[in-house]
């Protein structure tokens, strides 16, 4: 999975951590640990000799952390059960751990675990009624639609992953649609539209800023109903009454 794109990997990067090692500075084992109310889960542990299985095991349990009963892979419609710091790692049992982001992510990276997608979007350990099973090793997954997380619009599958429908926008941190996107020049990036402001440049060209318009003081004014960029060649001000004001001669 060198090559795919790094978004596959959110999941992991916003709720879990790496465990590796390392040998002569060269990794040779890793397994991704999750926590759930100030619990540790080790998932499945991936190791280029048999013997490393046990540096993980034991590291996992002198930590009390908890440890998947069988280290296989799981086959999709199966529950991976756990060994259980309370009980000695004596007893196998099932936990049904929720992860819970609140909103749908664009790529899913394959789910050792953490198999089922629902449709809440919640991805779990429990095989119930769920949407999908997270077995794709393309960061792909089979849903029929995705909903933009900013202005509910919903798309089916093939036109979520049509690239000029759907952009990331830095300044937001998130994903938006075309439903709701505008492209802020002054920003260089996308913004939702519904929470933005239209600012002239000249009477036939304008751009977008974010309506926190009080960060914008230094650069924008508002000419009665309308506002405009100080630097416009339209825009002069007038020192003596300290006003702004628009001079169509220009």
């Amino acid at each position: 999975m060198k090559a795919v794109n790094p978004e596959f990997f959110d999941i992991y990067v916003d709720h879990a951590e790496l465990l590796i090692l390392l040998k002569d500075n060269l990794l040779v084992g890793r397994a991704l640990v999750w926590t759930f109310d100030d619990k540790k889960f080790m998932d499945r542990v991936y190791y280029s000799q048999d013997h490393l299985h046990m540096k993980f095991r034991d590291y996992a349990v002198e930590n009390g952390w908890y440890l998947r009963s069988r280290n296989n892979v799981l086959n999709d419609g199966n529950e991976i059960e756990w060994l259980s710091p309370e009980n000695n790692y004596q007893v196998e049992e099932f936990h049904d751990l929720v992860i819970d982001p609140g909103f749908r992510y664009r790529y899913y990276p394959y789910m050792d675990s953490f198999r089922y997608l629902y449709d809440d979007d919640t991805v779990t350990t429990r095989c119930g009624s769920y949407r999908t099973e997270l077995s794709y090793t393309d960061g792909g997954a089979d849903v029929e639609s995705y909903t933009c997380t900013q202005c509910g619009y919903s798309y089916s599958t093939d036109d979520y992953e049509n690239q000029d429908r759907i952009v990331y926008s830095n300044y937001l941190d998130d994903y938006l649609c075309d439903q709701c996107r505008v492209y802020s020049d002054h920003l260089g990036d996308w913004i939702d539209v519904e929470e933005s402001t239209t600012v002239h440049i000249s009477r036939t060209s304008e751009d977008w800023i974010p309506n926190d318009l009080n960060e914008w003081d230094d650069i924008i004014v508002q000419i009665d109903e309308e506002y405009w960029f100080k630097n416009s060649p339209l825009v002069e001000y007038n020192e003596k009454e300290e006003t702004y004001y628009i001079n169509e001669q220009n």
